[in-house]
Order: structure tokens, then C-alpha cells, then sequence
């Protein structure tokens, strides 16, 4: 089958919704076979599962600690509308990378969970700590993932701990086993 075939018309019915389905698959749209005469396809629950939220990333920028490390640090709105934050700030050593956690953890009013954070290979390269931080006069508390992979500090946060966790499972900070996305290797 060729082009000429597709815009002449010349498809049959199987044609069009293996077609239809080449399409619109990667999109993770639904489309009964049957508004295009043919028969409903059978949906396993892995094209119908979907995650718990959506994040659309409506700020990136970056900037300088104020000891002179350069950070990046991106916005998400979840499709409640409510927001997540992602800092990450590449230290020039794991050891000043540990420090910063420490620091950061230091505040918190409860430690959720804490856990060593381990590469693809097994090797323990970092820890991972998901924490409550106190509301202040102006915010609610905070929920922050806060994890060290080597020289590199990375931190989740938002009001919301199911954004925070969403935002974990959806990253390479996920454990193993979870879909990773995210993060560049």
C-alpha cells in the first residue's frame, strides 16, 4: 500500500482502523474502531491507565546559590491547577552535595521517609529524603523529595504531597521498578 492508495480512498475498513490506530496509539487517544465501521479493538488496562496527574512546565530558569553554584529550577502546574517546583544545583563535589541536603532536612518538622539512592548498576550514590517543612506567616507547610545523585542536589516540592509524589514516581528519583522519566542520565 502506498500514499497514492491512502488519499484515493482505495483502504478497506481493517486498513483504516489499523491506520487510525498507528496514529492516534502514540497520542494515548481512545477511538472505537466502530465510528469507522470496523470492530472495537480490545483495550488492555496498560493503554488505559493513565498517571495520577499531568505536570505542564511553565517556568524554567535558573541562577546562582550564594556561594556562586549555578542552579536550574522549573515550574509545574498539575492539570488541578495547583503548583510543583524541581531545583537542581550541581555542586562540585558529592560531599558539598550531602551538605546541602543536610542543611535543607535540618528544617523540617517530619521525615517522612528516608532512603540511599542507588544508580542503575546497584551503587549507592546519594540519599533520598522526603520531608515536611513548617508554614510560615505567608505559606503553608512544604513537602519537599530532596535526593544527592553524586556532586548533584535535586529537590521536589509543592503544598500538595500527591504533586510531590507524582513528580517522584515520573522521575529517575522513582524507585525501581516505577516508570523514570525525567531527568537525563
Amino acid at each position: 500500500m502506498n500514499w497514492t492508495n491512502l488519499l484515493n480512498g482505495s483502504l478497506t475498513r481493517l486498513s483504516i482502523g489499523v491506520f487510525v490506530s498507528l496514529i492516534i496509539q502514540p497520542f494515548h487517544l481512545s477511538l472505537s474502531l466502530d465510528a469507522l465501521g470496523g470492530q472495537k479493538a480490545v483495550q488492555t488496562p496498560k493503554e488505559t491507565e493513565r498517571p495520577a496527574r499531568s505536570f505542564k512546565a511553565t517556568r524554567i530558569s535558573n541562577g546562582k546559590t550564594p556561594d556562586g553554584v549555578w542552579y536550574s529550577f522549573t515550574e509545574f502546574q498539575a492539570d488541578d491547577g495547583s503548583l510543583a517546583y524541581n531545583l537542581v544545583i550541581p555542586f562540585e563535589s558529592a560531599t558539598r552535595a550531602e551538605e546541602e541536603l543536610r542543611r535543607r532536612i535540618k528544617v523540617a518538622t517530619k521525615i517522612v521517609r528516608t532512603d540511599p539512592q542507588f544508580d542503575k548498576k546497584g551503587k549507592k550514590v546519594g540519599r533520598r529524603v522526603l520531608a515536611v517543612y513548617p508554614e510560615t506567616a505567608t505559606d503553608p507547610p512544604i513537602v519537599k523529595l530532596s535526593w544527592t545523585v553524586g556532586p548533584t542536589y535535586f529537590e521536589i516540592n509543592s503544598i500538595s504531597m500527591a504533586n510531590v509524589l507524582e513528580l517522584e514516581r515520573q522521575s529517575d528519583a522513582a524507585p525501581q521498578g516505577q516508570p523514570k522519566v525525567g531527568q537525563p542520565e
